[in-house]
């Protein structure tokens, strides 16, 4: 009778081991599950607030290339919707038709405010000239911008104008809008190639139309200079003797180059064209 009890305790136990054998698998299921629960729930609970936290914005990007200065047409803008979670500002339609884009933009360019000036300040003596010895780089096209500067054949090289732009490019040239200043300064250049040769005037574009300026300090002949002094057109424009200073600078260098002196005896003489026509002797 003893051994039957034994038996069935022994049983007993056996069976209480083999299902707590058999349970602790399941036991680690069931925790990872509750785990993996949880942790989708928190998921979902912040998926449904960047929802709820998201906004639905209306913006305008362009349908075609523009340029700089460009003024913005109806027809240049299409409408789309924009889904952000930031706080975002995009200029609505009436806030953009009549102004005018600060930089070049690409089609499909979004517009921001950044990209709009209200007016193209346009001086009273810009106009537009033809220019057709400025060599220009090959393939350039209309509204492409660019300096406009001069190199001599020792090598200096000095800025004449910035920030051009091409507005008609022809076969043998370019249309590009100057004002008085500038187109003085691009004649003396063009004097300046005709007396010292292998001089080159030619054009280097922008890689970016959000590049600054840079300074213009091509020092113009004196006959330039000197009409500065009175033409009402130049009037505080140009700092006359700063000029003549460095022009001074560039012929000595010049003609320290090409081995001549000014006045000299026994070498070849060039007259300086920094010396005004009154100066210059008539003996």
């Amino acid at each position: 009778m003893a051994m039957i009890r034994t038996k069935k305790k022994q049983f007993v136990t056996a069976c209480l081991i083999g299902m707590l054998i058999c349970g602790i698998p399941f036991g680690i299921a069931g925790g990872a599950l509750l785990h993996r629960h949880g942790v989708l729930k928190q998921e979902l609970a912040r998926l449904q607030k960047e929802k709820e936290a998201e906004h639905i914005y209306t913006a305008y990007r362009f349908r075609e290339d523009k340029n700089r200065g460009d003024c913005i047409m109806a027809g240049d803008l299409e409408q789309i919707d924009l889904v952000s979670g930031e706080v975002l500002q995009f200029p609505k339609r009436g806030e953009l038709e009549g102004k005018y884009l600060s930089a070049g933009a690409k089609a499909g360019i979004i517009i921001t405010d950044p990209m709009l000036l209200s007016e193209v300040q346009i001086q009273d003596d810009i106009r537009t000239y033809y220019y057709d010895y400025i060599t220009l780089p090959q393939g350039i096209g209309a509204g492409q911008i660019f300096d406009i500067r001069i190199r001599f054949p020792d090598g200096e090289d000095y800025v004449i104008a910035v920030g051009k732009r091409a507005e008609r490019v022809m076969e043998a040239g370019a249309f590009i809008n100057a004002d008085e200043k500038e187109n003085l300064m691009l004649a003396s250049a063009y004097a300046d190639m005709t007396v010292y040769e292998g001089t080159k005037i030619y054009a280097a574009l922008y890689t970016s139309d959000y590049q600054q300026a840079v300074a213009v300090d091509y020092p113009c002949n004196l006959y330039t200079n000197t009409l500065a002094t009175w033409d009402p057109n130049l009037l505080q424009k140009m700092d006359t003797e700063e000029n003549r200073r460095n022009r001074q600078i560039l012929e000595g260098n010049l003609f320290d180059f090409m081995g001549v002196t000014m006045g000299g005896a026994g070498t070849q003489t060039i007259q300086s064209v920094t010396e005004s026509p009154a100066d210059i002797s008539t003996e």
